[in-house]
């Protein structure tokens, strides 16, 4: 039996619906179970799960026992070979079946359901524009195509695009489709959905991005139910594979999906199946093997169906994909493309944030002309939502919060507060309920699936008003009651925070993001002033004077660097203590000649923050990896003894103190060593191309993150012999083991010289609260990382040298 609560009609009462949702939910299922028990045909002749009737067990007691991992019936525990389609429980007969139907409470509503409605098996197409009828808006000319798109930030790239829709009834859906798309509150379609559904009906390829709280989801989810349902129609009531297939990057996301698409498939043939990490693989296996229209899960959970068990998917004719860019940002690509694979030339409809040309050659190479559509401004925030940014040192932040949440004026639960790591999710929701009283709790990814649903259907029932999570809530799941957030942690990028505070509004709904800030967010604070600024948020004055948040544009890549240097060794910026530090690299703008550059940087001094965004080249690249840690002279030394672990940072203090930064996500390195990062697609990923995107976020990471290297400057040997305590040899790895713990951290190290190495140095006492990234080069052979004693004898190292 599922985890989830499970109400009927093939629906599942799950933590992600709207609380406002759930009385004319259990209206229509109590609805349509009454009619079914008033048709005593339909009970009886119809199999639980669409199969021969003389193949279903009609009695309990002609049903074995279940097996360990088996699912077994919700009434009487046997194995619960099938699974009844108005509760989407696990039962062994129809007995139990009928048991478990007449459990349901029955009002007295009138009994006028329609029966779905058939259409003609001409096309697989199923949109027709809008004819002019009285409730609807008549059919639009080309000119006007173009003015209703312009209005409502529609831009469209491709051919044979439809026109919007202005009402849902303008697409030729099963009526009961329309119905429930009524039912779930869905008066008028949302420019997206104006825009997606006719064009994904009329079986384009799509590439959507949108902004966040904007209806994507409904936007595929409508034609995919509508092609299911109309599929169904006009084929033979046994036909079990799959028409449809979702993927999403997390479990909430896919539990979400799944609610919304019975949601809309209620009363049509329509089941599906939900297959994500977490849950039980064999009832998930068992579900597939009933039948299902649409599957709704996670690449990694698919991967291993495929893997382990004979799946057909041969008929799927729609593939989506939601969070595209959310799922290459996690290395998901090739399993992908490796489901994709399997699949014969399905419809695809990509939906992402934001559109990059990672996202467009990976369309591209799924299906021909796909045609792009972008509504609004996607990297931006919801104008719905009131940004209200607070300048809050670290020591305070706690405190602060719990002013707010004490304060009537400022707390409007549900409240949804967002920090940086689970154990501070955990401790966070403790010190809120005992300080202030408010009852709290946390969500993260070390929960099981069983707490998580439990936890979010308490928090959108009301009966726990402030949640804590990690970055799980932040993509995609809609929280419909949910009107403030508190970003107590800024995530690691101000891509991850417009989804974070698009929490606060769904569907153009009023809402308000409170945001604390810090010193320790400098490295976002250029794009967040940016942010803030477009949305017309006030801006805090500690952010605004910050030297972090300076820009200079007007700079090419080299042009920039090579006048900065020019400055710091002929001029006298260097005595006056001018930083030149190259986070990021600006291209030319409005600067045309280097008197006018050189005015430019001397007005500004001390002030000054040299920032860009590099070029997306390779060539350009390696070019850059090569001269930023070669600005300040490498100085190797030799180890000779092993320190007392008190003093494993006194030399590596500076870097010791800078190591926490928010850290890039996990990518395992291996390869041939010519180039380290060549080397990812050589053995891991098995892709010509995945090194582009491993060396575009290194460099990155190089020029933001360059103050963990510039500041260090060696011992002289002579000193730092005289300080050890005993004798052997010590290799770097001591050093950052010792930070590890310090800042309770997962330190992932790249290196590189004969091979590529990739070490992650875990902290010893406690689970990695973070990640750190760092990613060094040296003329020294890879085991220097490493005590002597742990490397093979002829690969042992005649000297040791810092990495540094």
């Amino acid at each position: 039996m599922s985890e989830s609560t499970k109400i009927g009609d093939g629906l599942m009462l799950r933590c992600s619906d709207a609380p406002h949702l759930l009385v004319s939910l259990l209206n229509v299922v109590v609805e349509e179970s009454f009619w079914l028990l008033k048709n005593d045909d339909r009970c009886s002749n119809t199999s639980v799960v669409g199969i021969q009737d003389d193949k279903v067990k009609e009695r309990s007691r002609d049903q074995r026992e279940a097996l360990p991992g088996e699912p077994k019936c919700v009434i009487c525990n046997r194995y619960g070979e099938y699974i009844c389609h108005q509760t989407d429980d696990d039962i062994c007969s129809l007995e139990c079946k009928q048991t478990l139907l007449c459990k349901v409470v029955v009002p007295h509503l009138p009994l006028n359901l329609p029966p779905p409605k058939t259409l003609p098996a001409t096309d697989e197409c199923f949109y027709v524009r809008d004819s002019g009828a009285q409730s609807r808006s008549q059919f639009l000319s080309a000119d006007h195509t173009d003015l209703l798109r312009t209005r409502l930030g529609i831009h469209v790239k491709g051919d044979l695009v439809p026109t919007p829709l202005l009402s849902f009834s303008s697409c030729n859906c099963p009526q009961k489709l329309l119905q429930n798309i009524e039912a779930a509150g869905f008066e008028l379609p949302t420019p997206v959905q104006m825009q997606a559904i006719p064009a994904a009906l009329s079986g384009k390829s799509l590439l959507v991005s949108a902004e966040t709280g904007s209806g994507k989801t409904a936007s595929f989810l409508v034609p995919i139910v509508s092609l299911c349902a109309n599929l169904r129609f006009q084929q033979s009531t046994d036909q079990k594979r799959p028409l449809a297939m979702v993927l999403t990057p997390t479990r909430e996301l896919c539990i979400q999906v799944e609610e919304q698409a019975k949601l809309l498939g209620r009363g049509l043939p329509f089941k599906t199946a939900l297959v994500v990490g977490g849950d039980a693989m064999a009832r998930q296996l068992h579900r597939l093997q009933q039948g299902v229209e649409l599957i709704v899960g996670t690449p990694g959970r698919l991967i291993d169906l495929l893997t382990k068990n004979d799946i057909e998917l041969d008929d799927v004719r729609i593939f989506a994909l939601d969070e595209v860019d959310c799922m290459l940002q996690r290395g998901f690509r090739d399993q992908v493309m490796q489901i994709f694979r399997a699949l014969s030339q399905p419809q695809v409809l990509l939906y992402s944030a934001t559109v990059s040309p990672d996202i467009e050659k990976m369309a591209s190479c799924m299906a021909k002309d796909v045609a792009v559509v972008f509504v609004g401004n996607p990297n931006r925030p919801n104008k719905a939502v009131k940004q209200l940014p607070i300048w809050v040192e670290s020591k305070q932040k706690k405190q602060k919060l719990f002013d707010i949440l004490m304060s009537k004026q400022h707390f409007m639960p549900p409240v949804v507060v967002y920090v940086g790591s689970r154990l501070g999710a955990d401790l966070l929701s403790s010190a809120i309920t005992v300080t202030t009283g408010v009852k709290a709790l946390s969500i993260h990814g070390e929960k099981s699936m069983k707490e998580r649903r439990d936890i979010m259907s308490s928090f959108l029932m009301g009966e726990v008003p402030v949640i804590v999570a990690t970055g799980i809530l932040g993509r995609g799941v809609d929280l419909l009651s949910v009107r403030q957030v508190i970003v107590f942690d800024m995530p690691n990028s101000v891509k991850e925070y417009v989804h974070q505070i698009g929490r606060a509004s769904r569907l153009g709904e009023e809402g308000t993001a409170i945001v604390f800030v810090s010193e320790e967010n400098k490295n976002l604070f250029p794009e967040l002033v940016e942010v803030l600024r477009s949305s017309g948020a006030a801006i805090p004055r500690e952010l605004v004077n910050s030297r972090d948040s300076l820009r200079i544009s007007g700079f090419t890549a080299k042009q920039l660097f090579a006048l900065a240097m020019e400055m710091t060794s002929t001029r006298s910026y260097a005595k006056a203590g001018l930083a030149f530090t190259v986070p990021t690299l600006l291209e030319m703008n409005t600067y045309g000649n280097k008197q006018q550059k050189m005015e430019r940087l001397e007005i500004l001094r001390d002030q000054v923050i040299l920032t860009s965004l590099s070029g997306h080249q390779d060539v350009e690249d390696d070019c850059m990896i090569a001269v930023v840690p070669s600005i300040r002279r490498h100085v190797p030394r030799v180890n000779s003894y092993i320190p007392n672990i008190s003093d494993a940072g006194l030399d590596h203090q500076c870097l010791l103190q800078r190591l926490h930064v928010h850290s890039l996500y996990e990518v395992k390195v291996s390869g041939d060593g010519n180039c380290q990062f060549r080397a990812l697609s050589d053995q891991m990923y098995k892709s010509p191309e995945y090194h582009k995107h491993v060396r575009k976020e290194i460099v990155k990471q190089l020029k933001d993150y360059r103050s963990l290297y510039e500041g260090y400057v060696p011992m002289k040997y002579k000193r730092y012999h005289k300080k050890m305590a005993k004798s052997g040899e010590w290799g770097d790895h001591v050093t950052l083991q010792a930070a590890a713990d310090k800042f309770s951290a997962k330190i992932c190290l790249l290196t590189s010289f004969r091979d590529t190495c990739y070490i992650e140095i875990m902290p010893q006492y406690q689970p990695p609260k973070c990640e750190l990234w760092l990613s060094l080069w040296s003329e020294v052979h890879y085991n220097s990382l490493y005590e002597t004693r742990d490397a093979p004898i002829q690969q042992k190292p005649r000297r040791k040298h810092w990495l540094f």
